[in-house]
């Protein structure tokens, strides 16, 4: 494959730090990005959105800053810092001594290609079924890729596409999905209903199995399934929140899973980066397969596949990410240092921080938490807002979340900006978010778990739903 003439972007580090994705992560004509953020500006920022996105923290842009000079002067080499970074992941993650390859993509939905890319590699001749549960409650355009489909208007490669085309015309997907919750908003079990899909159709398609561990509102499947049906499914299990134990990553790389994760929630890397971890036993199927590209060469780089699929890689874009790389620089950073921490103390923060949130939110007028909250992550609390007995809109919660995330606090002065996690939609219904990643932990800790500041962000947002700002 020959190189391509794009842009490495290394003008600047505010840059190439919002460059090498899609639209989402580029800043606009106010200096922000699609979700009133700019990652570089992270001085007096109060961050309860990690669910969204995060600005710099200081020590992940004094890391990325050295990179960046290096990168400029010449004297740092993209490959390098990649192969540090696999290194690093493996260690970070407990999962030295498994055999399994790590491969890259610039968010959690670029990830989903590669299931289908697997499975046209390794049986060609068969259709693709996907099924996807908690579609609302994924990435953006998560869902669109599980379908093999362009899921925004330009990429890491190609300056423009057509959203919503498919990424190849030849490619025949099928596409079921089950959804999270109900209409009231109660959690939906779908564990019979994905089996006997499966028992339907495994012998005329590849199923790809696609589980989450980690939604928008922290939801976690039941991963039972993956044992039950473990021969007939590519199961994909959705981690990319990344708020889960190292003993659950083990397990499901055990059990032959393809793993998803991003650096770029819980770690509070600046938006996006995606990686994904698969197993010895599937990648050896990868190399023995024919090396084809199967259309994803418009999506992905030979520096998104492990060293290992040199065959494969090689027929794919010499093209060096910079962005990505950095991104997930940031992301490391951050997972090394919360792991200076025990694990214990860091689980214990998360819970009390939950447990004080949600007696707020409790006692307030203005909240009802959502349903099966016990069910979801602890670092995640999903909550309506109402008033006069009546919960606001998906509209209207947009609006109220602007207001909150573009305007300073009267009551928490000392921050030019706050970070909540944006509205999420279901059915006729929406709901906002609080989220604490591993930056705010350790600052909890740090402060011997001061959480007045936490009080006065919830007493933010009644603040503005007085003044009728949504």
């Amino acid at each position: 494959m020959q190189s391509t003439q794009i842009d490495t972007g290394l003008e600047s580090l505010e840059k190439t730090i919002t460059s090498g994705g899609d639209e989402r992560i580029e800043l606009i004509h106010n200096g922000l990005n699609k979700y009133h953020i700019n990652p570089s500006d992270n001085q007096d920022v109060f961050n309860r959105g990690t669910c969204t996105c995060s600005v710099f923290t200081d020590e992940a842009h004094e890391r990325v800053s050295y990179l960046f000079d290096g990168f400029q002067k010449g004297k740092i080499s993209f490959e390098e810092v990649r192969t540090e970074q696999v290194k690093n992941l493996k260690r970070l993650l407990n999962n030295v001594d498994l055999n399994y390859h790590i491969f890259f993509a610039p968010s959690g939905s670029d990830l989903c290609y590669y299931p289908l890319l697997f499975s046209k590699l390794i049986s060609p001749d068969k259709p693709i079924m996907s099924l996807v549960t908690c579609p609302e409650e994924l990435g953006s355009g998560s869902a669109m890729a599980n379908q093999g489909l362009f899921f925004s208007e330009k990429n890491q490669l190609l300056p423009s596409v057509t959203k919503g085309a498919p990424v190849n015309p030849d490619l025949t997907v099928e596409y079921k999905s089950f959804n999270a919750r109900d209409e009231h908003g109660v959690i939906l079990d779908h564990h019979e209903a994905i089996k006997d899909t499966i028992r339907q159709y495994k012998d005329e398609y590849t199923i790809i199995g696609n589980l989450v561990i980690g939604s928008k509102s922290g939801i976690e499947d039941n991963i039972s399934i993956i044992e039950e049906c473990s021969e007939d499914v590519l199961w994909v299990v959705d981690l990319c929140q990344l708020r889960t134990s190292r003993e659950l990553l083990q397990k499901l790389l055990k059990l032959n899973c393809i793993v998803m994760i991003t650096g770029s929630k819980f770690y509070q890397s600046p938006p996006f980066c995606g990686a994904l971890l698969v197993s010895d036993t599937i990648n050896e199927k990868l190399d023995r397969a024919e090396p084809k590209t199967w259309g994803f060469e418009k999506v992905y780089t030979k520096y998104d596949f492990p060293t290992e699929l040199k065959a494969l890689r090689d027929q794919f874009a010499d093209y060096k990410n910079y962005g990505l790389l950095l991104r997930w620089e940031c992301a490391i950073v951050e997972m090394n240092l919360l792991s200076e921490y025990k694990e214990s103390a860091a689980n214990l923060t998360i819970s009390r921080w939950n447990q004080h949130i949600t007696e707020l939110l409790n006692a307030s007028p203005y909240f009802d938490l959502m349903r099966d909250q016990e069910k979801t992550n602890s670092s995640i609390i999903s909550f309506r807002v109402k008033v006069d007995g009546n919960y606001l809109s998906h509209e209207q919660l947009q609006i109220l979340h602007k207001a909150i995330v573009t305007e300073q606090s009267p009551l928490l002065p000392q921050y030019r900006k706050l970070i909540i996690g944006q509205p999420v939609a279901y059915g006729d219904n929406s709901f906002i978010r609080f989220a604490i990643g591993s930056h705010n932990v350790r600052q909890l800790l740090d402060s011997e778990m001061d959480l007045s500041e936490d009080t006065a962000l919830v007493q933010t947002i009644e603040h503005f739903i007085k003044e009728g700002r949504y």
